[in-house]
């Protein structure tokens, strides 16, 4: 209840609820303690983060980021390894780590899969060639 209190959920209007919201996400991240109510509150309430940056075209700056820390950071949000990642996406695990760590190129095949799965532009992956 003091989630609720501090923040009920709903549709975030401006950039005060946002900024509330995110805030208290901030308060709690990494807290391996949280009920199970909490944590769908949490759930839900990182669902109208996004809506809200989506519909305000919020972008995070990804200009300074290889393309591979961008990939590993999104598998491990989605609680992914590399290896299940390139499971998912019908690429070897050996030839997904070497195209994240930049040893490899990337190939065909796994820019269009992760486009698929993470909606990624392709372009990404083209500028780091």
């Amino acid at each position: 209840m003091r989630l609720i209190s501090t923040f009920a959920l709903r549709k975030l209007q401006n950039e005060d609820d946002y900024a509330l919201a995110c805030g208290l996400v901030r308060d709690v991240a990494g807290d391996k303690q949280l009920d199970e109510g909490s944590y769908r509150y949490f759930e839900v309430l990182i669902d109208l983060i996004g809506e809200y940056e989506k519909s305000v075209g919020h972008r995070i700056d990804t200009s300074k980021l290889a393309p591979g820390e961008i990939v590993r950071h999104l598998a491990e949000e989605n609680g992914m390894t590399l290896t299940d990642l390139a499971e998912e996406i019908g690429i070897g695990q050996s030839n997904l780590s070497e195209m994240v760590s930049g040893k490899r190129d990337w190939s065909k095949k796994a820019i269009v899969a992760l486009h698929e799965r993470f909606l990624l532009d392709p372009m990404l992956f083209l500028k780091a060639a």
